[in-house]
């Protein structure tokens, strides 16, 4: 088909859309140079695959799957380990156990230890009666010195004697010290039966 006559308009309106065809192809031009220029060379990738861009991803995925099913073997709620450790949620759980344990039940004003400096600095006294509380505990690493109202109360807590209590006793039984022998004595050669 020929054509045999073509209006101005006609031709004004495809020199406008020629115009606007070249302008987009310009513009795809410049982008995809743009963008060429940004990605650098293929053979400065850090990945072994170096041939294309996609090969280079997918090892990378690759990478990051085996580097997560490590990592997912190191956390092990059930285990306490040195290869191993727990998960966060687990690790909090057991911080908030810990806290919960050395409050314990203290009341709500009490409750953390710059609290109870708060508390301590606003009573000095407090800290001089448990000492003096603490003074009284039995120690067993050095040598303390008790009343004697103070070591009856001790004995009659623990239910032991007195040494006045072991004297009498003694008194009482007399000297026993070589009663075992006689009565392993007696029993060996059939004296006793």
């Amino acid at each position: 088909m020929a054509i045999t006559a073509v209006s101005p308009d006609m031709i004004a309106r495809l020199k406008l859309l020629f115009r606007e065809i070249g302008l987009d192809q310009k513009s795809a031009l410049a982008a995809v140079q743009l963008v060429s220029g940004n990605v650098g060379a293929l053979a400065g990738l850090t990945t072994t695959e170096k041939a294309t861009i996609v090969g280079a991803l997918n090892e990378l995925s690759q990478r990051i799957a085996t580097a997560e099913n490590a990592t997912a073997a190191l956390i092990d709620d059930t285990t306490t380990d040195t290869d191993t450790t727990w998960s966060s949620t687990k690790i909090a759980q057991a911080i908030a156990d810990g806290v919960a344990g050395v409050v314990d039940g203290a009341p709500e004003a009490l409750n953390t230890l710059k609290e109870l400096a708060d508390a301590f600095a606003n009573n000095p006294d407090a800290i001089t009666n448990i000492m003096t509380i603490l003074g009284k505990v039995v120690r067993v690493d050095q040598a303390q010195t008790f009343s004697a109202a103070e070591k009856a109360q001790g004995r009659g807590n623990l239910g032991a004697a007195s040494e006045a209590d072991l004297t009498q006793l003694a008194a009482n039984v007399g000297d026993v010290s070589s009663l075992a022998l006689i009565d392993y004595t007696d029993y060996r050669d059939g004296v006793r039966s």
